[in-house]
């Protein structure tokens, strides 16, 4: 009977267990994960090569596991984070949880991995417009030399009424200046760099290997007065103070020959400081130069000539207005003397109010003239040789191009083997091809020519608004340095050079040469000289035992834009 008992208390108590567990849901119930969270704050900025250790915690105490991306800037193995390359490094840091932590919220840091600890200075930046001179409303590129990295170069308009889009630059509408400068951005190696402004003046002169202009607003110009009570000199044009132009003024009985001569330098007088381009109106007959006269049916005489005087010709035309501004023209057609191709026009004066034999017409008076405007080229100056007459596209002038039977080229200091071939891109057109030998110098070059004679070009008509040349190279790589020397035909102590780097490799690329910008150790621009003479050195500087040999090719060798 107690045994039952027993038996019995025990099976009551397991049923109300059971009750209980049945009111609560049952035995199968499932306690709710505890949330977790990551700390994780790394350095913000690592230097390839350099490894980082990562840190990170989470609120459980359990392990926090690491990603990284790209591949190319980083990669992650445990806690060890490696810098590969210059970029943005992404690191992801995940605790998945347990059966008592929920999965915590990703935490995502980016690092930014440089070269260098400190991002380096870039080389000086220097803007290179295709055209320091520009026709108003007229358009023309730009680029930049210098400068470091891999960040955007991007330009502005530091003064002016100029506007650029992208790396077009578009003159204003009216005459004047403009200052430009251009920014490369930073990159993982190098800060950003901002070059000095550049200017580009907005001219209805300019200057082309066919066409010499000369306006009185250049620094360096003056007038050389000649005659009794004659005074020439350069002052504010009369309708624009802020123009400067040539001012004849002269007294009553002032010598009817009197007049002035331009001298394109300022320096003191003589036949050095007046020498100009030598004009040549082989083709060409005309001269072109802006009045104001006091008076209509003034004379105005027009004379070029040899600097020591020895051969002259002129032309006379009258003015059709009176205290305003109009173009004169001369016609050397009916030059006397005639024109003589052999000579060289490299002297020129304006007479206002010519007679001969007799004091000037109308008494005391004041005259100014500005933008002359007369023909240039090859032929004129009595070369030996063959000569090639420039051809002309837009705003800028070929100089040499091998397309023409007269244009060759000649190699030395180890680029003896300089030929005219055949372009590498399309066979029917020819091109200057330059093989550097594995011997060569580091100054080893090539001349380009059209005058077998002294090896020579057109003389390039370079003014202090006008110093760009532009040469179409085919090279094997970016990167390499190209050095452009011109120099006087007749004396090689006078020579001014410059350089370009390319930035392709096997496909033609236009470069651009300001000689503004002389190389390092060489002769600054003297736009008195005579520069008719044009030499390309590819990967100047380095000899050919050092890697500098290899197979280029140029051609179209431009003045202008």
């Amino acid at each position: 009977m107690k045994f039952l008992m027993q038996r019995f208390s025990m099976n009551a108590i397991a049923f109300a267990a059971t009750a209980l567990l049945a009111a609560c849901g049952g035995g199968d119930a499932t306690a709710p994960l505890t949330s977790q969270t990551i700390s994780f704050t790394p350095a913000t900025t690592g230097t390839v090569g350099t490894p980082i250790t990562l840190e990170a915690t989470a609120s459980s105490k359990l392990a926090v596991r690491f990603t990284a991306s790209p591949e190319t800037v980083c990669t992650v193995k445990d806690t060890t984070l490696t810098l590969v390359g210059a970029g943005t490094c992404n690191v992801k840091a995940d605790q998945a949880g347990n059966t008592t932590f929920a999965a915590a919220t990703q935490v995502s840091k980016d690092i930014t991995v440089s070269n260098t600890a400190t991002p380096m200075a870039q080389a000086a930046l220097v803007v290179v417009p295709g055209a320091s001179t520009l026709a108003p409303s007229a358009t023309t590129g730009l680029s930049t030399t210098g400068g470091n990295g891999t960040g955007a170069v991007t330009y502005s308009i530091t003064s002016g009424s100029c506007s650029i889009s992208g790396t077009t630059l578009t003159a204003a509408a009216s005459t004047g200046t403009c200052k430009i400068s251009a920014t490369k951005a930073a990159d993982g190696s190098y800060s950003a760099a901002t070059s000095s402004e550049v200017t580009v003046t907005v001219s209805t002169c300019i200057t082309t290997a066919t066409q010499q202009c000369y306006s009185f607003a250049e620094a360096s110009m003056a007038i050389s007065p000649f005659g009794a009570d004659m005074a020439s000199t350069v002052a504010n044009d009369p309708k624009d103070s802020t123009n400067k132009v040539a001012k004849y003024d002269f007294k009553a009985n002032t010598d009817g020959w009197a007049g002035g001569t331009v001298n394109p330098t300022g320096a003191a007088t003589g036949n050095t400081a007046n020498t100009v381009v030598t004009a040549n109106f082989s083709t060409t007959k005309t001269a072109t130069l802006r009045s104001y006269s006091p008076e209509l049916g003034k004379a105005i005489l027009l004379k070029f000539e040899n600097a020591d005087g020895s051969k002259t010709m002129e032309v006379k035309t009258n003015t059709t207005k009176r205290n305003e501004w109009e173009t004169l023209t001369f016609d050397f057609a009916q030059a006397t003397p005639a024109f003589d191709p052999a000579a060289i026009y490299n002297k020129v004066s304006i007479f206002p109010d010519f007679t001969i034999n007799a004091p000037k017409s109308g008494g005391a008076a004041t005259y100014y003239f500005d933008e002359l405007k007369y023909p240039i080229g090859s032929s004129s100056g009595g070369t030996s040789g063959s000569t090639c007459t420039p051809s002309t596209s837009s705003n800028a002038s070929t100089l040499v191009s091998f397309d023409t039977d007269c244009a060759a080229v000649t190699g030395f200091e180890g680029a003896e083997d300089s030929t005219v071939a055949a372009d590498p891109v399309t066979s029917t057109n020819k091109v200057a091809k330059v093989v550097k030998s594995s011997s060569a110098q580091p100054w080893a070059g090539t001349t380009a020519y059209i005058n077998t004679a002294n090896k020579s070009i057109a003389r390039i008509p370079f003014t202090s608004t006008a110093t760009i040349m532009k040469l179409k190279v085919y090279v094997p790589a970016a990167g390499i340095v190209v050095r452009l020397k011109v120099e006087d035909a007749s004396n090689d102590t006078k020579s001014v050079e410059t350089e370009a780097t390319t930035t392709q490799g096997n496909t033609w690329e236009t470069l651009t040469f300001n000689f503004a910008n002389q190389a390092t150790g060489t002769a600054a621009l003297n736009t008195s000289t005579t520069y008719n003479k044009a030499s390309v050195f590819f990967k100047f500087g380095t000899s050919g035992a050092n890697g500098g040999g290899g197979t280029f090719y140029f051609d179209d060798l431009t003045f202008g834009n």
